[in-house]
């Protein structure tokens, strides 16, 4: 006699398996879904520090006179729709009658703000820039 040996396997072996590898591929598959959030808000952060940097610059690049601060109001970024920003210029402190060689420190700080994952999210610069004025 043969036997009645069939190839395959059993129920609970197909079953056993299934489980083993959901104990597996959920916490894989966790750790993909989590890694995408973390991208689309480092891309945000990342976009929001480009546009701060660019704004700093053009900034740093005008006479101190010429800058134009709105500490009380956020402007939206030209080209970047949801991204917002603010300009807050701290002039110096009176310096002291006759001093020939003054140098006047202004605190420029920039913030753009954005919306992330229902949060809203701001990034800011700081920077001094100097004029210099000389009484001649």
């Amino acid at each position: 006699m043969l036997g009645n040996h069939e190839d395959g396997f059993t129920l609970l072996e197909v079953t056993l398996a299934m489980v083993i590898m959901g104990i597996v591929l959920v916490p894989i598959l966790g750790l993909f879904f989590s890694s995408r959030a973390h991208y689309e808000l480092s891309t945000e952060e990342t976009i929001a520090v480009y546009l701060a940097q660019e704004k700093m610059e053009e900034i740093i690049g005008t006479k101190i006179h010429e800058v134009v601060d709105n500490p009380d109001s956020w402007e939206e970024c030209h080209g970047f729709p949801g991204f917002y920003y603010q300009v807050e210029v701290t002039p110096p402190k009176e310096n002291k009658e006759g001093d020939n060689d003054k140098l006047n420190l202004y605190k420029i700080h920039v913030r753009v703000q954005y919306q992330t994952g229902g949060k809203t999210r701001e990034i800011a610069l700081s920077t001094y820039l100097v004029d210099r004025m000389v009484d001649k």
